[in-house]
């Protein structure tokens, strides 16, 4: 038998192997096809895919650099040699891999796409755009391209420059959603409310959306009148996003009937609040509907604009589970009660950008302040400074749900949180709630302002240069100082 007819044999059996699970037997398939052709691709990115899925990114890049060795002239392998270095933060490495790749073959436009997504990611921007404009310069025709090149204006505030970029994708690929809701989150970002929260529809159709509940069997809801049918309004994305859009949630209840579907760590909020709507936590146990649309899409189809946001407050702590708490806290006379929290979920795409150390945090607060932390889940680099200060009482293991949060939340003078669900909470109940903002903040903290349309209680530190939080804890640090402590 050929060489050929048993290397398909062989790949053929390797991915049986992998969709059964068994990983090892599917690699060593693998090195069998390369005893046969060292420079077979599939195999070799096969077991490098094989490496990162089983956490060995030592081994992955061990495997590139033996296919390198083997075939030099191949731009494949230094170009996944840089996207396992990104990975790892190596960045710096990641580029010289990157610029290896271009160097074998100057005129690929993945290649300086590619570059430009590292630098993008090493916050490295009017290089970055320089990186996509080549490879525009190369392919005008990918709309990729141009979306990228438009979140990257986006990072320098260009944000005319951005719309146009935007509009120069869906010009060549009308049916990008990727691009109508990356222009959607810039129009909303720059407060036009009218035609965001139109194109904030196409989120629906971008390849990440995480909505089974949109496959439900009954109707979505177009906005007509209710006229005796119940609504289910079903939360979506993040749990700041259920806390911000719940004030629409109340404006349709004028309309009619309706229920909530939402995580189970909202339940115990929303149903404690007066005159509460059903509340359910999964599809298998959902009250009686008969329409259906996710908390997103109210804005639109209410026909929201930044003038006409009904204001916060709007959600309550419940009062017993608030008498239960007030007897926990530390009740010191004169001294200010402050909640903190200084990162978010880290999985979250932008979580890099809107944490920070909770030494950061601390360098901004008085000792003389009675600090709670309010941080659910404390980040492993955090957990010895945490123990180490004592004059921070850490609730992390007792905060069962936002309902135990917001209790605690209505016994603080003040919130001081980077951009998380708690800033939501705390703005959503009109606490006092100071939100600590990256250069790349959320849309809907809108552009330069100190203030917030959502929440009047909020007030926003923003950073004056990327990563560096240290003019933002300077201002805090002054505005401590003339806050009136209570009685």
């Amino acid at each position: 038998m050929s060489d050929q007819p048993r290397i398909g044999i062989l790949l053929s059996q390797a991915n049986a192997a992998r969709e059964a699970g068994d990983l090892p037997g599917a690699d060593a398939l693998c090195r069998q096809i390369l005893r046969l052709d060292p420079v077979h691709s599939g195999a070799i990115q096969f077991r490098v895919a094989i490496a990162n899925t089983l956490g060995r990114p030592g081994d992955a890049l061990a495997i590139l650099d033996e296919a390198a060795r083997a075939a030099p002239i191949n731009p494949s392998w230094p170009l996944s040699r840089a996207l396992i270095l990104t990975s790892l933060g190596r960045h710096a490495e990641a580029l010289a891999a990157s610029d290896q790749a271009i160097a074998l073959s100057p005129l690929d436009h993945t290649l300086h796409r590619a570059r430009a997504a590292q630098l993008f990611e090493s916050h490295r921007f009017e290089e970055a755009l320089a990186g996509y404009d080549a490879s525009i310069a190369q392919r005008p025709d990918v709309a990729e391209s141009h979306i990228d090149r438009a979140e990257t204006l986006r990072r320098l505030n260009h944000f005319d420059e951005a719309l146009a970029a935007y509009d120069r994708a869906t010009d060549i690929e009308p049916e990008s959603a990727r691009a109508w809701y990356g222009k959607a989150m810039l129009l909303l970002l720059m407060g036009h409310y009218k035609d965001g929260w139109a194109l904030h529809e196409w989120r629906l159709f971008t390849p990440n959306f995480p909505e089974p509940e949109r496959l439900l069997p009954r109707p979505l809801w177009d906005g007509e009148p209710l006229s005796g049918r119940t609504l289910l309004v079903r939360a979506e994305q993040g749990l700041g996003d259920s806390i911000q859009f719940y004030r629409f949630v109340l404006q349709v209840r004028r309309q009619g009937k309706i229920a909530v579907l939402v995580p189970p760590k909202l339940a115990r909020l929303f149903a404690t609040q007066p005159d509460a709507p059903p509340v359910a936590t999964d599809t298998d146990h959902l009250p009686h509907y008969d329409l259906h649309c996710p908390m997103p899409s109210l804005p639109f189809l209410l026909g929201t604009e930044l003038a006409t946001l009904p204001s916060a407050p709007y959600l309550r702590a419940d009062p017993a589970i608030a008498a239960a708490w007030r007897a926990r806290l530390p009740q010191v006379p004169g001294r200010l009660r402050v909640g903190i929290v200084w990162a978010g979920n880290k999985t979250q795409e932008n979580d890099r950008d809107r944490s920070m150390k909770l030494e950061t945090m601390l360098a901004m607060l008085d000792p003389d302040l009675t600090v709670i932390s309010l941080q659910k889940d404390v980040p492993e680099s955090d957990r010895t400074t945490l123990l180490a200060a004592a004059h921070v009482l850490d609730l992390s293991e007792s905060l069962t749900d936002f309902a135990d949060t917001a209790a605690v939340i209505s016994e603080l003078d003040l919130v001081i949180t980077v951009c998380t669900s708690v800033a939501h909470l705390a703005g959503a109940m009109g606490t006092p709630v100071w939100v600590l903002l990256s250069t790349s903040a959320d849309w809907r903290w809108l552009i330069g302002r100190e203030d917030s349309p959502w929440y009047p209680s909020a007030r926003l530190f923003r950073q004056d240069k990327a990563g560096d939080w240290t003019d933002a804890a300077r201002r805090v640090r002054e505005a401590l100082k003339t806050i009136t402590v209570p009685a």
